[in-house]
């Protein structure tokens, strides 16, 4: 028993920390992407963010957009392989009933 609570205990905690972590991220993002901010913070993480989206778009986009791009178009492709391998199964069209009582 002691064992099985020191286990959920640890694993609320890291639960916990996730949470709160994902929170931090949120908010980060949330003053990376102000367009005028007004606090000392704001400034400093809004043009951190500038210089890193220059930094990205000059050197890492392309390559990162062409694998992605690749990558996507294989997986439609399988889908549309996979797709016409299968038979096509006919859909029955319901019985249109009339009214009953007329």
């Amino acid at each position: 028993m002691e064992d099985t609570l020191e286990d959920l205990n640890k694993k609320v905690d890291e639960k916990v920390n996730d949470m709160v972590e994902n929170e931090a991220q949120k908010e980060f993002m949330r003053y990376a992407f102000l367009e005028n901010p007004k606090t000392a913070l704001g400034r400093l993480v809004s043009g951190a963010w500038k210089k890193f989206r220059e930094w990205w778009d000059e050197h890492k986009r392309e390559a990162v957009e062409k694998k992605t791009r690749e990558s996507v178009l294989e997986k439609l492709a399988e889908l549309k392989r996979e797709t016409s391998e299968q038979p096509r199964k006919q859909i029955m069209p319901k019985k249109q009933r009339g009214p009953e009582l007329e």
